[in-house]
């Protein structure tokens, strides 16, 4: 005896049915992430072939989900004959896809002759050698399969083997650790919902077995969380909203529709008119439950995914704008690793700066330790340099040999690369000229360096360039005027001293006039004086001479006493003497 649809309630061809649920989650799930893919994919090969395949697996979720609610098993057969002329390019679309993500150049044919097969199987997908007839099982009608459905489960199976096989052989052999991350999510969130879809070809045999690929938006939530956390395909930032809802969607409606389901099991014999009293009841209680639960719910998930990485994003931003107001060399090197270091987590960074003679670069701050450390210099006509010069980009190591290839350039660039010992390089463009790198280790957390870091970083790069070259200017300014103050006080000390040299030459100068002055006084009063000094030590010696030589007396009356004459002739010695003095004086 067939056990009856869960909950249901009849609207003319279709009926509702908790059954509906988890595929009609799956289906939403899958076509955001199909529409996200197309959309911010940026035309890339491997974005729109993951958006068509997330389509494909959109209309077979579609399909099951109208299954569980359509009353009349032509209508069901309608349908899923209208869903597998596009379900079954699920096999070239995920072959094509493993083959340009690995970027795999050999046997492209496998890829054409799997997109020959399924337009043939397209085509004849509207016949019943592919689908005879639709069949009732208790969660709803599923479509039983002919002679060409297990052609195509072998052609899907095969592929699926083949494509998990590539990947976990790419992934064992992969050295990058960004792209080891990205082929780890791919295996679990495409290959799991790949594998789960494989059980649906049960019911399409024959056997009731509720369809496994129902669940199928589980393992794509894992692989929409790596690409929110990692930036899988490029559309990250994109994804974050919608997979967000999506999610929430799904948990919501999944509660919802588990208790229908309860519901229906513990209550299945209050009649039709009570079950519908208790859907309108249950409808208007979420109604006003699941904005607050989608609320919370969004602060928990943001609080686990995002929060440690936008507070960093936004520590980073607040940086390069505070930096701006910063002058000291020193103090905006030690800031910017510092911040660098505690918000993203890292285990060291440095600096290398160009030096004044514009030959090479050389540390001139660090933080963290570890054991592979920046060397203390690194030539400016490096190839490393020039390549940083010409790509004004981040450079990691793998993305340095996609870019320069594999001749001697490219070898020297990626010695120097090792020397540096470093996860990531940013430049420091100021003017189209790099004065300066920012080498980062790896991140303590194991995570990524995402392209949302790259560029967030690459501008605080510049912002630091521009910071460093601000301080430089202030720093030469500076230096000009301490040496025009220093210069200036030179020549004050000079002025001052030559002014004491002035004095002291106008004090002699002054000096020599007084004494030349003094001189003329004295030489014109001994002039005046020796005139009559002259004169009469003249008349005095005349009168001695004429004494001495007279020994007898002139004649009568002229005789003098001899002692009278011995005292004359004394007094008058005696006043020549006195006079000679006083002309030597």
């Amino acid at each position: 005896m067939k056990r009856r649809p869960t909950m249901v309630m009849d609207f003319g061809v279709f009926s509702y049915s908790g059954w509906v649920i988890p595929p009609l989650v799956s289906f939403i799930t899958l076509v955001a992430l199909g529409v996200v893919a197309f959309w911010k994919g940026r035309g890339r090969k491997t974005s729109l072939l993951f958006g068509a395949i997330c389509f494909v697996g959109g209309l077979l979720s579609l399909d099951k989900a109208l299954g569980s609610v359509v009353t009349d098993p032509a209508v069901a057969l309608r349908i899923s004959r209208m869903d597998h002329a596009f379900v079954v390019f699920f096999v070239p679309f995920y072959l094509h896809f493993t083959f340009s993500f690995l970027e795999i150049q050999k046997r492209k044919w496998l890829v054409w002759l799997a997109y020959l097969l399924s337009t043939g199987l397209s085509i004849a997908s509207q016949h019943q050698a592919y689908l005879v007839s639709a069949r009732h099982y208790y969660f709803g009608y599923y479509a039983l399969g002919g002679p060409l459905v297990y052609v195509f489960a072998t052609a899907s199976t095969a592929n699926t083997i083949a494509c998990m096989a590539l990947l976990c052989r790419a992934l064992a052999k992969e050295k990058d650790p960004e792209r080891k991350n990205k082929i780890k999510y791919i295996i679990v969130g495409l290959g799991g919902a790949a594998l789960m879809a494989h059980v649906d070809f049960l019911p399409v045999v024959g056997l009731e077995c509720y369809p496994a690929g129902n669940f199928a938006f589980i393992p794509l939530l894992i692989l929409g969380f790596g690409v929110l956390k990692h930036d899988l395909l490029d559309i990250g930032l994109a994804l974050r909203t919608g997979l967000l809802y999506s999610f929430l969607t799904g948990l919501v409606t999944g509660s919802y529709a588990l208790l229908i389901i309860a519901f229906d099991y513990f209550f299945k014999d209050i009649g039709q008119r009570w079950s519908l009293l208790f859907s309108a009841v249950f409808f208007v209680g979420i109604v006003f439950v699941f904005d607050p639960l989608k609320r919370k719910v969004q602060c928990v998930i943001d609080g686990l995914l995002f929060q440690g990485k936008y507070d960093y994003q936004k520590t980073l931003r607040s940086l390069s704008q505070t930096m701006a107001s910063m002058l000291n060399l020193k103090e905006i090197m030690d800031k910017t690793l510092d911040t660098l270091t505690h918000s993203m987590d890292l285990s060291w960074s440095c600096i290398l700066l160009l030096d004044d003679g514009g030959s090479s670069f050389s540390v001139r701050s660090r933080t963290g330790g570890g054991r592979r450390m920046a060397p203390p210099a690194i030539r400016a006509s490096s190839p490393l340099i020039l390549e940083l010069t010409q790509r004004k980009r981040e450079i990691t190591r793998h993305s340095l040999t996609d870019r320069v290839g594999s001749g001697e350039v490219s070898a020297a660039a990626r010695s120097e690369f090792d020397r540096l010992g470093g996860s990531v390089v940013i430049p420091m463009i100021f003017k189209t000229n790099l004065n300066g790198i920012i080498v980062l280790g790896d991140k303590r957390s194991g995570d990524m360096f995402t392209p949302v870091d790259f560029e967030l970083l690459c501008t605080l790069g510049n912002q630091c360039a521009v910071a460093v070259e601000n301080a430089k200017a202030y720093g030469v300014i500076r230096t000009l005027n301490a040496n025009l103050e220093a210069r200036v006080a030179d020549r004050t000390a000079s002025l001052r001293k030559a002014l004491r040299e002035k004095e002291k030459t106008q004090e002699r100068l002054i000096r020599s006039e007084s004494l030349a002055s003094v001189g003329a006084l004295v030489a014109g009063v001994a002039h005046e004086l020796n005139n009559p000094l002259a004169s009469v030590s003249s008349l005095v010696q005349s009168a001695l001479e004429a004494l001495v030589e007279a020994d007898c007396p002139a004649g009568p009356g002229t005789e003098v006493d001899p002692e009278t004459r011995a005292e004359i002739v004394d007094d008058l010695r005696f006043s020549l003497k006195e006079l000679n003095r006083a002309a030597e004086i």
